[in-house]
């Protein structure tokens, strides 16, 4: 079939992970598509010494800057972030997330608000992020470096991190959670991928693209494999798992419009 060029009206997507009010389906269901959403992942909260600390540190204000890179991270965090919202002004953390995504996840949970975000991934918020005040005089140069607080993921890539650190900022970073393939899956799925069942695949995580690959195996030529931005992509190269079309930026909006743009260039008939 040949795709109009507004909407994805027959299609089939996979969409591989299980969130309510799911943005990225709601925006594919509106084009026209059908969804199908199954898990190939579980989230694990990951509780130690190092999170205690940095919670403790987080409520005592602390830190300078929170930076959160997903809702999931934000979750472990979140009691300290909203009472953080009720104390004095007079030296606030500021909040920044990487993406549009994050942010409005946090603005319908937490009561401290997002002074900065930036457009999708690690680097871009590097790229508008600053660097540490200036100390200017000789006993404010014995004060220790303003320090970062950054609850994320044990299987983070180091970008963030390493980013910050290199503007000056101390960074104070603690997994707070990680993300395994399921066990097994219901054998009605891999049969349905092996058959080619679905036109695409949204992959919206490494983690996602490394369990898709374990529990189902490479796609079918059929199959197109959408990313939801280029850290994923590159994860999936180094998994060796292709990629279609690669999303702008992880917003719903954007996924979508990367899908319908494929399609438009390919003659699916």
């Amino acid at each position: 079939m040949v795709v109009s060029r507004e909407t994805l009206a027959g299609l089939r997507m996979a969409l591989p992970r299980l969130k309510s009010d799911d943005a990225i389906a709601a925006a594919l269901k509106t084009a026209g598509a059908q969804v199908d959403t199954f898990a190939l992942t579980q989230t694990i909260p990951i509780e130690s010494a190092q999170l205690e600390q940095m919670r403790q540190r987080l409520a005592s204000g602390y830190y300078a800057w929170v930076v959160l890179s997903s809702w999931r991270a934000a979750q472990a965090v979140l009691p300290q972030l909203n009472s953080l919202a009720l104390a004095p002004a007079s030296a606030p953390t500021r909040l920044a997330v990487v993406g549009q995504s994050t942010a409005e996840w946090v603005n319908s949970h937490c009561a401290l608000k997002p002074t900065l975000v930036g457009a999708g991934s690690a680097a871009k918020l590097l790229e508008v992020f600053p660097t540490p005040p200036t100390a200017t005089t000789a006993a404010a140069s014995t004060v220790a470096t303003p320090t970062i607080c950054l609850p994320q993921s044990q299987l983070a890539a180091p970008t963030l991190a390493q980013g910050l650190s290199q503007l000056g900022w101390q960074v104070d970073a603690v997994a707070t959670y990680t993300t395994n393939p399921l066990p097994q899956l219901a054998p009605h799925l891999k049969t349905q991928w092996q058959a080619g069942a679905w036109d695409a695949v949204v992959v919206t995580a490494g983690s996602s693209a490394q369990a898709l690959l374990q529990l189902l195996g490479p796609p079918p030529e059929k199959t197109a494999v959408v990313s939801i931005g280029q850290s994923t992509t590159a994860r999936c190269h180094e998994l060796g798992l292709r990629v279609d079309a690669t999303a702008a930026t992880p917003r719903a909006e954007h996924i979508t419009q990367a899908i319908i743009n494929l399609f438009k260039a390919k003659d699916f008939s």
